[in-house]
C-alpha cells in the first residue's frame, strides 16, 4: 500500500507544533521509541505509528498551549496512545494457523499412554506438581485422548486457545521433568 503524498495544511511561522513535526531530531526520537516498543522487526509498523500520532498531534495542536511544557513531550505522549493501540490490535490478532490443522498435533510432542511407563509412581509425583490447569488439560488430551476440537470443547474455549494451553501444560511438564526446552522427555 503505498501511502498518499499529503501535506500539512500552512501554519504560523511560530507554531511549535509545526516546528517540532519538521525537526529531524524529533521524529528520530519518535522513531526510536516505536522501534523500541514494537520492535525491531517491524519497521513498517513503526513508521505508520509515528505517521499516526504526527497525524493526531496536527488535528490537536488547538489544545497544545506553550506554557504546559515542552512539544516534544507531548508527541510523545500521543504516540505512546497510538503505540498502546497498536499493542492492542496486534494481542487481538488471531494466530495464523497451519494450512493442515493436523499439523498442530504433530508438533506436539507425543506422550505415551500412562500404562506404558514404567515408573508409574515417578510421574505421578511429576504429575502432582504441575498446577491444577496444566494437570486437567494434559489428562484430557493424553489419559482420556480428546483431539484438539474435543479439547477445545471440553474446556469451553476456542480450538487455537485450547492448543495454547495444552503447548503452555507440555512445557510446564518439561520444567518440571528437568528437561531442556527443545529436548525430548524421558
Amino acid at each position: 500500500m503505498t501511502p498518499a503524498a499529503t501535506s500539512l495544511p500552512v501554519a504560523l511561522p511560530d507554531d511549535p507544533i509545526r516546528a517540532a513535526l519538521d525537526d529531524a531530531r524529533i521524529r528520530d526520537g519518535l522513531h526510536a521509541q516505536a522501534r523500541a516498543v514494537l520492535g525491531p522487526e517491524a519497521a513498517d509498523d513503526a513508521a505508520e505509528a509515528v505517521q499516526e500520532a504526527a497525524a493526531r498531534a496536527w488535528q490537536a495542536r488547538a489544545t497544545f498551549h506553550t506554557g504546559d511544557g515542552a512539544v516534544t513531550a507531548w508527541l510523545h505522549g500521543i504516540l505512546t496512545n497510538v503505540l498502546h493501540e497498536t499493542m492492542r490490535k496486534r494481542r487481538r490478532r488471531p494466530a495464523q494457523l497451519p494450512d493442515d490443522p493436523r499439523a498442530w498435533d504433530r508438533l506436539l510432542a507425543d506422550l505415551s499412554p500412562a500404562d506404558a511407563v514404567a515408573d508409574r509412581d515417578a510421574v505421578a509425583v511429576l504429575f502432582a506438581r504441575l498446577p491444577a490447569e496444566h494437570r486437567d488439560i494434559l489428562d484430557l488430551r493424553y489419559r482420556h485422548g480428546l483431539d484438539g476440537a474435543a479439547l477445545a470443547a471440553r474446556l469451553g474455549v476456542r480450538p487455537g486457545a485450547a492448543r495454547v494451553r495444552l503447548c503452555r501444560a507440555l512445557a510446564a511438564a518439561k520444567v518440571v521433568a528437568g528437561v531442556a526446552p527443545g529436548e525430548v522427555g524421558p
